[in-house]
């Protein structure tokens, strides 16, 4: 249900009104996707964190929208045009130094490591690896 409010309502121009209409709607979905009374109190639906809000999820689409043009030279044109600034300032990736290169070693992953046909090996590679580079107040499993 949110996918079809958010192909559409992001790009109209709405009143409040209606605004508090699709929000109703959507508590009312989620009422019963919850199997809880049709009366079932507003404050205590929103309580449990289980939904946004209409504008909260305008503006989440509003977001990641802005985010995935400027990921293109395109878009980015685009945006600068119609007045839009970046959401960030992204830094370009650095090198990483040579000495602190030469300190990172990456093991190749081991084979069959199922987590039930295996679950002995994996134990005992946990066990290995909780050795070698203990951690403070963790259980060793």
């Amino acid at each position: 249900m949110i996918s079809r409010i958010l192909y559409q309502l992001p790009y109209m121009h709405i009143t409040n009104t209606q605004t508090n209409a699709q929000d109703a709607m959507l508590r009312k979905a989620y009422r019963a996707a919850l199997l809880l009374p049709p009366g079932a109190p507003t404050n205590r639906l929103m309580s449990l964190g289980i939904h946004n809000t209409i504008p909260e999820l305008l503006e989440a689409h509003r977001t990641a929208q802005l985010a995935r043009l400027f990921t293109t030279a395109t878009g980015h044109f685009i945006l600068q045009i119609t007045g839009h600034t970046p959401l960030t300032t992204s830094t370009t990736p650095q090198p990483i130094p040579r000495n602190i290169r030469a300190l990172i070693r990456i093991k190749p992953l081991p084979r069959h490591m199922h987590p039930i046909f295996h679950a002995n090996r994996r134990a005992a590679r946990a066990s290995h690896h909780a050795k070698l580079h203990p951690l403070p107040n963790t259980p060793c499993t």
